[in-house]
Parts: structure tokens; C-alpha cells; sequence
């Protein structure tokens, strides 16, 4: 550790330089992988946008949460002839909630259908479960203004 901290102060005290200028063509390449390496990351698996900005809904569950409750609740819900909850997430919050996101719902039919199917598979009464209709209009305006910021950056 003493030698770590004698070349910080060496640097900082000037005593030790790296000639970073001398082998810029080194960084430039290794700053270029990187960057490609991202970018291609990028184009071949995209960005997996949360439901704040692709809209849907979120079912906040009180039940204990574990492994094989997850479970019952994701096979639920792919046995399900609902649209839309066949890919749900289905997520572990803290030891007494579990959160499913589904796609957006129709909140006089498709929501109280939803509640009595994830209420079977915890155990919970479906009026203590939680709902909230996400739009995706939050993101989409976190997105514009994320563009301008970025564009007046650049300017």
C-alpha cells in the first residue's frame, strides 16, 4: 500500500510523470475499441426500457416473497388467456412484496382478472393488491429533454 501511495504523491509532486502525449496514438485505439465495442452492444441487444417508458402495469402483491411464490406466480400468469401478462416481470421487493409490470391493461376488465389470477397464486385477498396504470408519456418527456440537454452539451 506505501508504494501505491508514494507514486500518487511522486505524481502529484511531479517527481514521476507518464508521458500520456508521447503515446496518444495507444489511447486513441483503445478509446476507439471501447466505443465500438459499446456501440455494438447497442445494435445487436438494444436497450431494455423499463415500463416507465414503454407504459404497462404495476401490481404491488403482499405476500411473501420467495423463490417458489415467484414461481407460482410467473407459471400463473403464462397459463393466463389474459393479453398482455404472458411476459410479465415478475420481481422480489423485500420479503413480504412482490411487484409484476405487464403490459398496458384494460383497468374494467382485464385488471380485476389480473388481481383475482396473482391473489390464487400468493394467497393474498386481490383488494389489498395494488395497481397503478403506467403511460409511457413520463419517459417519453424524459427522453426529449435528455436529447436537448445532450444537444446543447455538444453545441
Amino acid at each position: 500500500m506505501s508504494k501505491l501511495s508514494d507514486l500518487g504523491r511522486n505524481l502529484y509532486t511531479g517527481r514521476v510523470s507518464i508521458d500520456f502525449i508521447a503515446k496518444r496514438r495507444r489511447w486513441f485505439i483503445i478509446s476507439a475499441v471501447a466505443v465500438l465495442v459499446v456501440l455494438i452492444g447497442l445494435l445487436v441487444r438494444g436497450l431494455n426500457l423499463g415500463i416507465e417508458f414503454t407504459g404497462g402495469a404495476d401490481f404491488q402483491i403482499p405476500a411473501k416473497a420467495d423463490s417458489a411464490t415467484i414461481q407460482k406466480v410467473e407459471d400463473s400468469l403464462a397459463d393466463s388467456t389474459i393479453p398482455g401478462v404472458q411476459n410479465a416481470t415478475v420481481t422480489q421487493v423485500g420479503d413480504s412484496t412482490i411487484r409484476v409490470e405487464t403490459e398496458e391493461l384494460n383497468a374494467e376488465e382485464e385488471v380485476p382478472q389480473t388481481k383475482e389470477i396473482l391473489g390464487e397464486a400468493t394467497g393474498a385477498n386481490p383488494d389489498d393488491i395494488n395497481y397503478s396504470l403506467i403511460g409511457a408519456s413520463w419517459g417519453d418527456q424524459i427522453t426529449e429533454r435528455g436529447l436537448i440537454a445532450l444537444g446543447v452539451f455538444l453545441v
